[in-house]
């Protein structure tokens, strides 16, 4: 689809404007997420203060109820009364200091309001308490130490006490019996988790006179202590989300104690870390902020962590909706909405007056660009003259006309040049052409001639070296040949020398077996058989001897013929050696030639190679001349579509200048 410039003129202008006004939009927003969220700290730093202030107010409160606790007229002195005999057991007079002590603590704990209350000696042994609920208290006291034994009263909202309510029990889970840590010698007020609640703790000692033996005077010394506890319960915190109206939540250790939303169960981990970082800091300096979204509510949230001797023991949450910061940048997103229309509905009739002004002369240069430049008539030049960038581009436009005019005038004077030369190249190629081919024929023959020769000669290095191998086998043979004849010489030579050794025990035999003979005579008849044995052996004993002496003969003449061939073997390794020598001389001239003639082939193939690549090149150039040629008559019956004015350039320039009003 075809857009004129005018309506891009339009649809430009008011995109910019909408573009521009919904990136203001969006920083606007941007500026007023980020003082919303400010305003957000600022809001929940306003309410720790009321929380801290609140806060405070509880603890003193806490801490004076507990003062007036360890100041009940006579506490003291049933205290440390009270503390001495604690190891005893159902004396009446014991009970009655014992409930009289606890009915006070229970006035006390309710106008406190305390959770609990308690007495403890200076050993930190539980005397009396009271636990208060919404229904019901119970009171009671210890008695018996060190295994002591609770007596209760569980007395309903309303009820009066009486004597008969007292019940005996072993165990007692809602209180401590006994203090783990040591009674603090002065007024202190923490906060710390117990069970499943972050409470108020309040420490006051109970003071009384007491009988010094190295002053010999009564003194005041601290007999036990009074302590009160709190707890910060969901009345706390509703009282602290009405004051701030935002929506609080308590946190014993990083488990939910009290709060609207159930959701909320457990601190992440992320911030407790951040907490023991923290423990140093002031209670403002030590607020972390950040965002939580719980039931599908998001809030801007403040955390305040609570410590107790430098260790975190909980934490109170404040959120804060960020439903109305929402509602506010919604109201701006709306106002800017209206000022985008407005914006718009004024702009349309002025981008439409501004465009019509740049999209005519523009219209009107493209017509006459299509009529003149776009037809191949370079003769009509653009007839508008004005003085802003319209003006600039129709006389861009004519500057173009002119040097295309000049360009295509050159362009056929070239093209006349280049058609003529292409025609004396083509020539000239051709018969480069023909001279190569003749080269080339000749160079393969040379190379084949080379060729065989080099097969020649290889032929003949390979006959000699096999010759080499042939006349260095017969050498080694030789020498081996001579070795095995002196060996079977010196072999003759032994057997020759255990021959002899044999004559001589077949001599020795003979004599032996005459001696036995003899001695067979003089035995006469005892003797024949041995003489007929001593006969056999001499028998044997001279063909003995006959067999040694014809060995040693062949032996003789065995040992002379091998002397003989060990001879004719030295005198024919010299020979056979020198011959190998030879051979190997021949071998190597048969390598040399080899090499050279292999050289010599390879540069007769480099420059054969050469003149076929010459003779390749001579045939491209030819056909490119030939192209050349064709191409150049193409180029002039392409330049001939252009129609071109034959007036000088000068006289042009001089028109343009006369029209803009310019002296030369």
């Amino acid at each position: 689809m075809k857009i004129s410039l005018k309506r891009k003129l339009i649809i430009g202008a008011i995109s910019i404007s909408f573009s521009s006004i919904l990136i203001l939009m969006a920083i606007v927003s941007y500026i007023i997420n980020n003082q919303n969220i400010q305003t957000s700290r600022n809001f929940l730093n306003q309410s720790f203060n009321v929380l801290l202030d609140n806060l405070s107010e509880r603890e003193q409160h806490l801490l004076e109820n507990t003062r007036q606790l360890a100041s009940i007229k006579g506490v003291d002195s049933k205290t440390s009364y009270l503390s001495g005999e604690k190891s005893k057991v159902d004396v009446v007079h014991l009970v009655d200091m014992y409930r009289q002590l606890t009915a006070e603590l229970y006035t006390v704990a309710r106008i406190a309001q305390a959770w609990k209350v308690g007495i403890y000696d200076l050993d930190g042994d539980l005397l009396s308490f009271v636990v208060l609920s919404e229904s019901e208290a119970f009171l009671g006291y210890l008695q018996g130490f060190p295994t002591p034994v609770f007596t209760v009263m569980s007395l309903k909202s309303g009820a009066t006490i009486t004597d008969q309510s007292w019940e005996r029990i072993e165990e007692f889970p809602k209180v401590e019996a006994i203090l783990p840590s040591h009674l603090p010698e002065q007024e202190v007020i923490q906060i710390k988790p117990i069970g499943q609640s972050l409470c108020l703790l309040a420490y006051v000692p109970i003071m009384g006179k007491m009988f010094s033996k190295e002053s010999q005077q009564l003194e005041l010394h601290q007999i036990g202590e009074a302590i009160a506890i709190q707890r910060l319960d969901e009345a706390f915190v509703n009282r602290l989300s009405n004051l701030t109206n935002t929506k609080v939540h308590i946190f014993a250790g990083d488990c939910l104690t009290a709060g609207d939303i159930t959701e909320y169960q457990q601190l992440p981990p992320e911030i407790l870390e951040q907490f023991v970082e923290l423990a140093d800091q002031t209670p403002q300096d030590s607020i972390i902020f950040d965002d939580i979204t719980l039931q599908g509510n998001s809030y801007f949230q403040g955390i305040l962590p609570l410590y107790a001797d430098n260790t975190c023991v909980g934490a109170i949450a404040v959120l804060y909706s960020k439903a109305i910061a929402k509602a506010h940048t919604r109201q701006i997103l709306k106002i800017f909405g209206g000022i985008l229309f407005l914006s718009i509905l004024v702009l349309v009739p002025i981008v439409a007056l501004f465009s019509n002004s740049i999209s005519k002369p523009i219209q009107q240069i493209v017509k006459e660009v299509h009529d003149g430049i776009a037809q191949g008539d370079l003769r009509k030049e653009i007839a508008i003259y004005r003085e802003d960038e319209i003006g600039e581009l129709a006389d861009a436009f004519r500057q173009v006309t002119r040097k295309l005019n000049e360009i295509v005038t050159q362009m056929k004077s070239a093209s006349d040049t280049m058609a003529s030369g292409g025609q004396v190249m083509s020539v000239g190629m051709e018969e480069m052409s023909q001279g190569s081919i003749v080269q080339a024929e000749a160079a393969e023959e040379v190379t084949s001639s080379i060729g065989e020769m080099v097969a020649n000669i290889k032929q003949n290095a390979d006959n000699a070296l096999q010759t080499k191998k042939i006349g260095m086998k017969a050498s080694e043979d030789a020498q081996k040949s001579g070795k095995a004849v002196v060996e079977v010489v010196s072999k003759m030579k032994e057997i020759a020398g255990k021959v002899a050794l044999i004559e001589d025990i077949t001599s020795q035999t003979r004599m032996l077996s005459l001696n036995a003979t003899i001695e067979a005579t003089r035995v006469q008849e005892y003797g024949k058989g041995f003489a007929v044995v001593a006969a056999e052996v001499r028998g044997l004993a001279d063909r003995s001897q006959s067999v040694a002496t014809e060995i040693t003969e062949l032996v003789t003449s065995g040992v002379m013929f091998a002397e003989k061939a060990s001879g004719m073997l030295t005198q024919l390794v010299p020979d056979i050696q020198k011959t190998a020598e030879l051979v190997q001389e021949i071998s190597a001239a048969s390598s040399e030639q080899r090499a050279g003639a292999k050289q010599i082939n390879a540069s007769i193939q480099h420059l054969d190679r050469i003149i076929q690549q010459h003779s390749s090149l001579s045939e491209e150039m030819a056909s490119m001349a030939e192209k050349l040629a064709s191409q150049a008559e193409q180029l002039q019956s392409t330049i001939q579509f252009f129609k071109i004015d034959e007036t000088p350039l000068i006289s042009k320039e001089d028109t343009s200048q006369k029209k803009y009003g310019i002296k030369g």
